[in-house]
C-alpha cells in the first residue's frame, strides 16, 4: 500500500473508530494492538499486516473492505461528523443522524448498543454482497422489530432503517450516496 493508501485507510479507521465513539485506546485494546501502534496506522504512518487489518475491522464491527474505501478512486471521504451514531444511555439507546443541516436524535427504549450493531451488520453486510437491496432492506426491519417487539414498527423504520440505510458509512462507495428511492 503506498503512502497515499496508507493515509486513506488510517483516515477509514479513524472515521470508523469516532462514529462508533471509541478512543483510540480502546479500539487498539478490542483489536488486540498497541496504542501506539494504532495511532501510526491512523495517521498513515503504519502498513499493518492482514491479520491487523483483520483484527481493526473486527473491532469497528465492520466488513474488511470498508477500511479501503477511497483507495485507488476519487471518491470523496464522507464526513465523520455526519455519519449515524449511538450512545446507551441507561436502558435506553440513542441513535444520532444528521437530519437536513441539524443533527436528530431518536431514542430507542430497552435497547443495547451490541444489538444496534447487529442490526446494522445485517445492512452492511448486505447491502455489500450480491443480494437485492430491497431484500437486505426488508431483512435488516425484520431483524430490528424483532429484536425490539416493543418498538414502534414505523419509528424503527423511519429512525433506523431508513436513517442507517441513507448513512454514508454503510454503503459501498458506488452506492454511498443513494436512498432508498434511488435503488
Amino acid at each position: 500500500m503506498g503512502d497515499s493508501g496508507k493515509k486513506i485507510f488510517g483516515a477509514n479507521v479513524r472515521r470508523f473508530r469516532e462514529t462508533m465513539g471509541l478512543s483510540q485506546e480502546a479500539l487498539a485494546s478490542d483489536a488486540k494492538l498497541d496504542r501506539s501502534y494504532m495511532g501510526g496506522v491512523e495517521r498513515g504512518e503504519r502498513n499493518p499486516s492482514l491479520t491487523a487489518i483483520l483484527e481493526i475491522a473486527q473491532a469497528l464491527k465492520v466488513p474488511p473492505h470498508h477500511l479501503f474505501q477511497g483507495i485507488g478512486e476519487n471518491a470523496a471521504m464522507p464526513e465523520p461528523s455526519r455519519a449515524m451514531t449511538a450512545t446507551e444511555r441507561g436502558e435506553q439507546l440513542v441513535i444520532g443522524f444528521p437530519y437536513d443541516r441539524f443533527d436528530a436524535e431518536y431514542e430507542l427504549l430497552k435497547a443495547s448498543r451490541a444489538q444496534y450493531d447487529t442490526v446494522l451488520n445485517i445492512l452492511k453486510t448486505g447491502l455489500s454482497g450480491t443480494a437485492k437491496k430491497a431484500d437486505v432492506v426488508s431483512q435488516t426491519f425484520l431483524a430490528a422489530v424483532t429484536m425490539w417487539p416493543d418498538a414502534n414498527p414505523s419509528d424503527l423504520w423511519t429512525f433506523l432503517i431508513n436513517r442507517a440505510y441513507c448513512d454514508v458509512t454503510n454503503h459501498p462507495p458506488a452506492n454511498a450516496r443513494l436512498n432508498l428511492e434511488q435503488s
